[in-house]
């Protein structure tokens, strides 16, 4: 174990510690001659510990032909050419990061600039301007949410005309990748609206740097609602998907075949087919040898006729690109026994852009609820409204705060069941983030984390009668 910023070295637990210097110094005296050269494709290269979002994290063990494998066929998909420049801002030890921005860069000659921290992200992306952004999708919502907040605030004629402008630009992006074509707006229009698609999409896909860069969204399931608005302003998102397990990479959307309701086709060497439940599995030379010391968890992982289990819910129907329907794990059943895919309800509430964070609770129960994050702003402006104190914490559980927010949701949620709908809520203004334990580095949302950390206002939600 390699401690930065320490000088002296000890035992610690049974494993041996050493500081940064000293790891280097053992390597003085090493010469070319005493460095291994016979390390074979099967021998392994890395335990990559998953991120623990469902459960206790595990040690999956790649082999140097899972990495190298994956690693090309994402340069094949992506054709990175020499003086590319890439940005990367998530940890290394993240295998997304590390294999489709740090050994992609390496393999194709182009140059990789890792950011200063997330907050200096977009400025950093203005500074670099690189051709490729691969990011996790948190990213794009929240430039989303910005744009949204500024439209409310807008006049009715700049919001007719960027409605417009988004709607006539996802009727191109649908011709052009043979897709359905939704006739909303005013089709007939399109040429007018299309003339001024550069002017209103120049400011927001400046943010990016690059406005003709091509943007990788994975780690996470993005917004189809995101999806719809950013491409319809002229940015090419190509979602991947992949995970640990797989080296990462499963797919990736191609140029001509993109549909933001998918996250593409398999990479040429990744077989794919659906098992009981509709269960994604996979078979592959980038499929991972096992979970280190985990026999138990590597026999589960895996059919009896040697596929991966995902653990996700698949559509293979979309002429053989994969659309993602749910995870087996993550689906909420409540107690009257009526099923509720939690993200897909998550991603609707947030379309309304005073809702920054959502996590539906659910799971045995009775009804379904919801915990959000707010802006603090918004928050006071809803309280002093109702003559109430924001920094009152009853102000939080007033009926009338419950009530205007639960009217907001409902209206965001209308394309759900009614049993789907949330029937209380508790707002907060703190954001949830990695600093706090409650995302992962890739900024997805630790469900059991929060439920324990508001376990007590859960529990309140239950206690006080449902409004809806």
């Amino acid at each position: 174990v390699i401690i930065t910023g320490e000088d002296a070295d000890e035992d610690v637990s049974g494993a041996r510690c050493m500081s940064t210097n000293h790891f280097i110094a053992l390597g003085e005296n090493v010469s070319e001659a005493d460095i291994q050269t016979d390390i074979d494709e099967e021998d392994l290269a890395a335990i990559i510990y998953t991120s623990g979002t469902t459960g206790k994290p595990k040690g999956v063990m790649l082999t140097h032909r899972n990495v190298v494998s994956n690693v090309y066929d994402i340069a094949v998909r992506l054709n990175v050419k020499p003086g590319d420049t890439l940005v990367g801002f998530l940890p290394l030890s993240h295998a997304f990061e590390r294999t489709v921005t740090y050994y992609n860069s390496v393999l194709c000659g182009a140059t990789l600039v890792f950011t200063r921290g997330i907050p200096q992200l977009l400025e950093d992306y203005q500074l670099f301007r690189p051709k490729l952004l691969v990011m996790v999708p948190s990213v794009l919502e929240k430039i989303s949410q910005k744009v949204m907040a500024s439209l409310q605030k807008a006049s009715n004629f700049k919001r007719t005309l960027f409605l417009n402008v988004v709607a006539a630009g996802w009727r191109q992006f649908c011709k052009e990748q043979g897709l359905p074509i939704e006739f909303d707006g005013v089709p007939l229009l399109d040429w007018f609206f299309l003339m001024r698609k550069p002017k209103v999409a120049r400011p927001i896909l400046s943010l990016l740097g690059d406005i003709n860069c091509t943007v990788i969204s994975g780690g996470a399931a993005l917004n189809y609602d995101v999806a719809k608005l950013l491409c319809g302003l002229g940015l090419k998102i190509r979602q991947g998907y992949g995970l640990t397990e797989n080296s990462p990479v499963v797919c990736v959307s191609e140029l001509d075949r993109n549909h933001p309701a998918t996250v593409g086709d398999p990479l040429r060497r990744v077989e794919v087919r659906q098992g009981e439940n509709d269960e994604l599995q996979l078979r592959g030379p980038s499929v991972m040898k096992g979970y280190y010391k985990n026999p138990e968890a590597t026999k589960a992982a895996f059919t009896e006729d040697g596929w991966l289990k995902t653990g996700d819910i698949v559509d293979l129907s979309d002429d053989g690109r994969i659309r993602i329907v749910g995870r087996l794990k993550e689906i909420i059943v409540t107690s009257t026994g009526e099923k509720i895919p939690p993200v897909d309800l998550e991603f609707a509430i947030q379309k309304d852009p005073l809702f920054k964070q959502v996590l539906i609770i659910g799971e045995a129960r009775s009804f379904v609820t919801a915990l959000v994050v707010l802006d603090p702003e918004d928050y006071a402006q809803i309280c002093q409204s109702h003559g109430l104190d924001p920094a009152d914490k009853e102000s939080a559980t007033h009926r009338l705060v419950r009530l205007d927010l639960l009217k907001r949701i409902k209206t965001a949620a209308v394309g759900f069941p009614q049993y789907g709908i949330p029937r209380n809520v508790y707002p907060m203004t703190e954001p949830w983030t990695t600093d706090n334990g409650l995302l992962t580095v890739t900024l997805k949302m630790r469900r059991k984390e929060i439920m324990k950390r508001f376990e007590a206002e859960i529990d309140a939600m239950y206690a006080k009668a449902k409004i809806f």
